[in-house]
């Protein structure tokens, strides 16, 4: 089914839909289907794109230096609900008549900055840090796992960073944390805000 979609940017603006990627995924009761990229129809910028009715997860990928910031659909007068997250997936239910997707993106995404440290204090040159966008109060995590390296002086940074929760951690014992390897390493809860640069220093995690 075609469904309207929207991108904009904060001060109202259309996003010119050759600079975006629009991925999703099925879910039922089955679980979650395969990540399938969604081709973006239509003129520049009005456009729509093709799901089968049924529930979703989406997730754009703007173009470097901006972010999501908001996401919304509209269904039928029963669901009546505005659905926003920041970041991640973003679960729609796709009906027999047509909902409207909205994103929101600002230039203004958030970074975050920090040193790390290890036993002595020292700072840990090439030290890998892993971030995770996360849900504190389903305890899930709920963006695809980022990868930082410090550098020769144990400095690490990310960019274009969406508002929102996360987990930082700063470990040579994983290679690709899961949710539960965060939760062993000790993982930071860090809050980023749009525009802004959050300073947040580690201390390399060890398991003994």
């Amino acid at each position: 089914r075609d469904t309207g979609f929207q991108a904009i940017e904060r001060k109202g603006s259309s996003v010119d839909f050759s600079k975006l990627k629009l991925f999703g995924r099925r879910k039922d009761v089955a679980g979650t289907g395969e990540i399938q990229e969604i081709p973006i129809a239509g003129s520049r910028y009005n456009g729509s794109v093709r799901l089968a009715p049924g529930r979703w997860e989406l997730m754009l990928l703007p173009l470097s230096g901006y972010c999501v910031v908001e996401f919304g659909y509209r269904y039928s007068r029963s669901e009546g609900t505005q659905r926003t997250r920041a970041d991640g997936w973003n679960e729609v239910l796709i009906g027999p008549t047509p909902n409207p997707l909205r994103f929101v993106l600002s230039a203004n995404p958030g970074t975050m900055h920090g040193l790390i440290s290890g036993l002595s204090r020292e700072p840990v040159a090439g030290a890998p840090v892993f971030l995770e966008g996360y849900d504190n109060e389903n305890h899930k995590r709920v963006s695809e796992l980022r990868t930082a390296y410090a550098d020769s002086r144990g400095q690490y940074r990310f960019t274009d960073l969406p508002p929102g929760t996360y987990r930082v951690l700063s470990t040579f014992e994983f290679q690709s944390p899961d949710e539960s390897a965060m939760d062993i390493g000790g993982a930071k809860l860090v809050t980023i805000e749009e525009g802004k640069d959050t300073p947040q220093d580690l201390d390399l995690s060890v398991i003994r």
